[in-house]
């Protein structure tokens, strides 16, 4: 009913008032939708917010010494934190790169695997048709770290952000519940969960992830 009266009323003030009258009215308009969204009434249909635990491995810690992202490895999740579906992709950097040989040490690329690999404009826009929509929340240990890289890329190969986005950092919330700085490792150790890894993968790291996400979250 709210929508039809919406709809009819600016018609029939047209015919019958005056130019104010219908400034007015749109105004009443703009405000009751501002509501609606602020309640969350309003919602796109079909939209949903994904969780997506996001990891990746990168030939550095900064992207401002050109350091790049190597591979990706993400898992959607459900409203009970189960696996929808997983992602995975290794690339190699287009344009300038500098590799740390402590960066490789972790993640156990050598420059010759990487020089094999489908260039990063093509595992961007895989990992983007992945995606697939507007709404998610990234959440990952350290994911502004993430979150940076990404962007970097993206902006290197001038490609525009495909996502808006909310973030949810593991190790901030870990740092404000037990007030001491955690790594992934230890933060597992805090419940109970071993760290069995040899050299990092995204996908691995991801999944590791999601174990003590859903820790955290009482599952």
């Amino acid at each position: 009913m709210l929508w039809l009266i919406l709809i009819t009323l600016p018609v029939q003030l047209t015919k019958q008032s005056q130019p104010k009258d219908l400034w007015l009215f749109l105004v009443f308009v703009l405000f009751i939708l501002l509501e609606l969204l602020d309640l969350e009434i309003f919602t796109v249909r079909g939209i949903v917010m994904s969780e997506i635990i996001l990891d990746l491995e990168t030939t550095g810690v900064k992207p401002s010494l050109h350091h790049r992202v190597l591979s990706i490895g993400a898992i959607r999740i459900d409203d009970k934190y189960d696996i929808m579906e997983k992602f995975y992709t290794e690339m190699r950097p287009v344009g300038r790169c500098v590799y740390d040989p402590k960066a490789l040490e972790i993640n156990g690329f050598t420059r010759e695997q990487i020089s094999a690999l489908p260039n990063s404009c093509a595992a961007m826009k895989s990992f983007t048709e992945w995606l697939a929509e507007d709404w998610v929340t990234m959440i990952g240990w350290n994911v502004q770290f993430d979150w940076r890289f990404l962007d970097q890329e993206y902006d290197l190969l001038s490609m525009p952000t495909p996502f808006s986005f909310k973030i949810c950092d593991l190790h901030s919330i870990m740092y404000d519940w037990t007030g001491t700085s955690h790594t992934l490792s230890s933060a597992r150790a805090y419940f109970g969960l071993e760290d069995n890894r040899g050299v990092h993968n995204a996908l691995e790291d991801a999944e590791i992830t999601l174990e003590l996400y859903r820790k955290i979250k009482g599952v």
